[in-house]
């Protein structure tokens, strides 16, 4: 029996030989581009994380010193698309680590893989190891810490599950095995949710703009779990870096795919394709084109229609009870040319082929007599509906019919005010009501109000005659400002939400006298009592 818990007992001697604090940490000017012959790891304490649990996993982040030739790397930085490459050697024993590359963009994920390698005399050997990355015997860290904006500071270290496994090597035949996220938030953060946090573990690496160090360790013994007459500790250690972001320039030439939305549709032999900006300000004429392009097999075709050659369908959506603004019909005349294979035909959106309008209210200035102007609409949020109806063939000779649509939604904000500060929470997710994180619960209870302004936590919930104000703590990440005079509460992708005068629902509770801790969607209602 003690034979069998040697694997075991050595994971949990190292471990505990460990230091644990700054003390332990690598410095990063020490560590590149030749690595030193000193192998630090460290152990925390607390929760530890793993892409092989979705629940928490107490790993056994080993540490240990151990003197041996320095691994294998570049004097001097490698060029910037070529891979990085780092090896440790003991015995017949070899372990590699491997980047895609050396330099990387803001917001790419780092392609980093490792490979453990026999170079004995027979033709295999059995190694005895716990569960690391892919429940192999190799696992990944990066000597510097990693921060995460909006959830916590991460220390990435080599995590084993607390299990015995048996791999056999076969000579000269590497194992190969992809970077896996191990650790644990830093003791600073403010209890992580559970399910961000695991979220993110299964998630590719994607570092901030900086100097990094990722590194594999593989610690085994040689003949399995029992009999093994030694065991072997290797680590590998390379330097990537990561570009700080640039913002895109403008361009007046710009491509249409560099639209902000794209929508598309096919049917049969033709496309369809609407653009937009995703955003405009009240009282700038509306942008939409509608691309509609013939892909069959002839090198031309002649296809009919009825006036409006691309019929639009205009909706504001962030409203409960819309107004059909009209409901054209379409011209009786009949229209027909010839498309080239392959060649778009662009129809821009204008008042004349808007052929259904639904908004809170009629728009005064678009009423008479259809024009050849751009629409300006209103602040809200409106989704936009292209439909090309069409017929293979000539006007007297129309054949198979042609149906189209696409849609996509765009928002027009009004005349931008002072923000509101808002006091939120430090969950980084919704939950469903009822729903439990990392100990904390959302409550089943349902509240709400007509949002109004609130000097305590900037905005809240009012009662129906609003003689008295509700404390709200909002989610994390959202915000508010003023638009056109009314206070507008957003998302954290600045997703329109509800504006002040609506009223809105949500689930939560109460966690102090008349404040509500507002958990799950919020979304704009019926008042109470209305029909």
């Amino acid at each position: 029996m003690t034979d069998e818990l040697n694997l075991h007992d050595r994971l949990a001697a190292l471990a505990a030989a460990v230091p644990v604090g700054d003390e332990a940490r690598p410095r990063a000017a020490a560590l590149a581009p030749v690595v030193a012959p000193r192998l630090r790891m460290r152990t925390r304490t607390g929760a530890a994380w793993s892409l092989g649990a979705v629940a928490v996993l107490a790993l056994a982040l080993v540490g240990a010193t151990i003197l041996r030739g320095a691994p294998t790397a570049s004097s001097t930085p490698p060029a910037t698309d070529t891979p990085v490459v780092a090896t440790d050697v003991d015995g017949p024993f070899e372990l590699t680590i491997r980047s895609a590359k050396a330099m990387y963009e803001a917001n790419e994920a780092v392609e980093i893989e490792a490979r453990l390698t026999y170079h004995g005399a027979g033709p295999a050997i059995t190694i005895g190891h716990a569960l690391g990355a892919g429940g192999s015997p190799m696992a990944f860290g990066v000597a510097e810490p990693v921060p995460v904006e909006g959830l916590a500071t991460f220390d990435l270290g080599p995590g084993y599950r607390d299990s015995c496994n048996r791999t056999e090597l076969q000579a000269d035949e590497p194992l190969v095995t992809a970077f896996s996220k191990s650790g644990s938030p830093r003791s600073d953060a403010s209890d992580p949710l559970f399910d961000a946090v695991s979220a993110w573990f299964r998630e590719p690496l994607v570092l901030p703009a900086g100097v990094w160090h990722p590194y594999v360790v593989a610690s085994f013994g040689v003949g399995g779990c029992v009999g093994r007459d030694r065991g072997i500790e290797l680590r590998a250690d390379i330097e990537i870096r990561v570009e700080p972001e640039v913002a895109p320039s403008a361009s007046p030439s710009a491509s249409p795919e560099a639209a902000d939305l794209i929508a598309r549709a096919a049917e049969g032999d033709f496309e369809l394709t609407l653009r937009s900006k995703a955003q405009y300000e009240a009282g700038d004429p509306i942008d939409v084109t509608a691309s509609y392009t013939y892909v069959g097999a002839e090198p031309s075709i002649m296809v009919s229609h009825f006036a409006p050659e691309v019929a639009f369908s205009v909706e504001q959506l962030d409203v409960l009870h819309p107004t059909e603004g009209w409901i054209r019909v379409y011209d009786s005349a009949c229209q027909q040319l010839r498309l080239a294979k392959g060649s778009a035909r662009d129809v821009a959106m204008v008042e004349f082929n808007v052929m259904r309008f639904v908004a809170a209210a009629p728009l005064e200035d678009l009423r008479g007599p259809p024009g050849v102007d751009p629409l300006r609409l209103p602040a809200g949020t409106w989704r936009i509906t292209a439909n090309l109806s069409s017929a293979m063939g000539p006007c007297t000779d129309q054949g198979k019919q042609i149906a189209v649509s696409t849609a996509l939604e765009l928002e027009v904000i009004g005349r931008i005010g002072a923000a509101i500060e808002l006091k939120t929470m430090r969950m980084a997710v919704l939950l469903p009501s009822g729903g439990q994180i990392g100990g904390k619960v959302c409550p089943l209870a349902l509240g709400g109000g007509r949002l109004a302004r609130n000097p305590g936590t900037g905005l809240g919930f009012a009662d129906a005659d609003g003689k008295w104000v509700e404390d709200v703590i909002w989610p994390a990440g959202y915000w508010a400002r003023f638009e056109d005079g009314r206070a507008v509460l957003r998302d954290p992708t600045g997703r329109f939400v509800a504006r002040e005068g609506d009223w809105i629902r949500s689930g939560g509770g109460h966690i102090a006298d008349k404040t509500w801790y507002a958990c799950s969607e919020i979304e704009v209602v019926e008042p109470p009592g209305d029909p």
